[in-house]
């Protein structure tokens, strides 16, 4: 009996070929950065100058096009008109959000903690880069003690926390009693801190749970250079986020 033999897709050969091999995310991912000036275009940060490479991802682009955890740009733009003064950025990572800070509130000081000594060199360099590094402050790790601490010698009107499944650790009934007055920014990395934390900001605080949302290229608000938007793929690569699992944003305003 002769068995049937399945053709061979040679337009997904070629294609697999093409963007694995040849037109890689590094190869894209430099080009584009290298054409915007490694500059943020839109969105949050607008106006930074960022670094075309972090260790920890290669998903770069979608902060320099604005994309990049867009559903919290509303909450942000509420408080333009009272700026926070003083700013806790917990889990700061390379200081997307410390520096982004600086530059959206002029005002501002931001005092950022991240455990990672990598992570803190790019925060530094990137402070630099946009002329902030004096109002911006670094630690290492933050613990419950010296958060407290923190909270009662420098009362902040913001604190943004993304501590990968720690912020039961962190977001203790002490800490936000302390932070009654604060706005708080929290990535919740599972259900049941979602719930825990609901409750137990909800004596002082407004509560407003955030879901993450898919993004398409239409989210995209600033014209790119047609050799990186003309292929299904690259405009697919231009606002991918890369979460595994859900992590939504709790956030708490002062009652």
């Amino acid at each position: 009996m002769q068995r049937s033999i399945k053709p061979i897709d040679e337009k997904s050969r070629l294609e697999s070929l093409f963007f694995n091999k040849i037109w890689t995310y590094e190869r894209f991912n430099a080009a584009l950065c290298k054409s915007l000036n490694n500059q943020i275009v839109a969105g949050f940060a607008k106006g930074m100058h960022y670094v075309s490479k972090v260790p920890w991802t290669r998903l770069v682009v979608n902060k320099l096009v604005g994309t990049y955890e867009m559903e919290l740009l509303p909450f942000f733009e509420s408080l333009d008109d009272n700026p926070p003064a003083i700013i806790f950025d917990i889990g700061a990572a390379e200081g997307y959000y410390s520096v982004g800070c600086l530059l959206r509130w002029h005002s501002a000081k931001v005092i950022a903690w991240e455990m990672d000594e990598q992570a803190q060199k790019i925060m530094s360099i990137l402070a630099e880069k946009n002329k902030v590094q004096e109002r911006l402050s670094r630690h290492g790790i933050c613990t419950p003690s010296l958060l407290e601490k923190a909270e009662r010698e420098l009362h902040p009107d913001l604190i943004i926390m993304d501590i990968e499944g720690e912020e039961l650790n962190l977001c203790t009934p002490e800490t936000i009693a302390l932070g009654a007055k604060t706005h708080w920014v929290i990535e919740c990395h599972a259900p049941e801190i979602v719930a825990t934390l609901q409750k137990r900001f909800s004596k002082t605080h407004r509560v407003e749970i955030i879901e993450n949302r898919s993004f398409s290229f239409d989210d995209v608000k600033v014209k790119l250079p047609k050799i990186y938007t003309f292929l299904p793929q690259d405009r697919w690569r231009i606002v991918r986020e890369g979460r595994e699992i859900p992590t939504p944003w709790l956030i708490a305003r002062p009652k």
